[in-house]
């Protein structure tokens, strides 16, 4: 008799760890699944993540820089956040996938990107550069930013982008059809917005712009 309840003792300590273990598996895989992650979505020419190269459907789960070579392109698409980001020629920025929210999920680091909102309603996030914060309230804008002269300028074509002096934390809304620029040719203040012709806007739209 103490022996048969000796072994159902150890039989519900197995089954008592077995049930932890599971329970725990299956919290440490919704974390991952809720983590952040960049997907591939469009790509031209050299294209890199830190030291990989990069093709069309491959996924970053991982902070890092994504890169482009001359005459190349990438789109990623982060649904956790609701963006499409597509790089042009030439082009730099650093991703942080390392959780949900953080403060700094982009760092565009130089060459021009074009930014896409999935899904309108949602909190949009915050693109930085060494001279200018756009807390993007829009759903469309493209962005440059020249590292050698340190400047940085922003073409909306959808909604309105807040663009936020990282010195001296003023600010300015650019909205639909308006430039905005900040550093090297464009002056070390705020000025403006500009509202832009209609040809102009629409030939800045053409660029690096692509279907969902």
């Amino acid at each position: 008799m103490e022996m048969t309840l000796n072994k159902l003792t150890k039989y519900k300590v197995t089954f008592m760890r077995q049930i932890i273990l599971f329970l725990s598996l299956s919290i440490l895989s919704l974390t991952i699944r809720a983590l952040p992650v960049a997907t591939v979505t469009h790509v031209k020419g050299k294209v890199m993540f830190e030291d990989k190269a990069l093709i069309k459907g491959d996924v970053m789960a991982r902070s890092g820089v994504l890169s482009t070579g001359p005459r190349s392109f990438v789109r990623v698409t982060i649904k956790e956040w609701e963006n499409a980001i597509t790089l042009g020629p030439n082009s730099k920025m650093q991703l942080d996938l390392r959780k949900k929210t953080t403060k700094k999920k982009y760092q565009f680091l130089s060459g021009s990107c074009r930014w896409k909102t999935l899904k309108k309603g949602k909190k949009k996030g915050v693109i930085y550069t060494r001279r200018v914060a756009m807390g993007v309230r829009g759903t469309d804008y493209l962005l440059k930013h020249d590292d050698m002269l340190n400047e940085s300028e922003v073409v909306v074509f959808e909604g309105a982008v807040s663009m936020k002096n990282v010195a001296n934390e003023k600010e300015m809304i650019v909205r639909e059809g308006q430039w905005g620029g900040l550093g090297g040719r464009f002056g070390e203040s705020l000025k403006g917005p500009i509202d832009l012709p209609k040809k102009f806007v629409e030939k800045f739209d053409r660029t690096l712009k692509f279907k969902r």
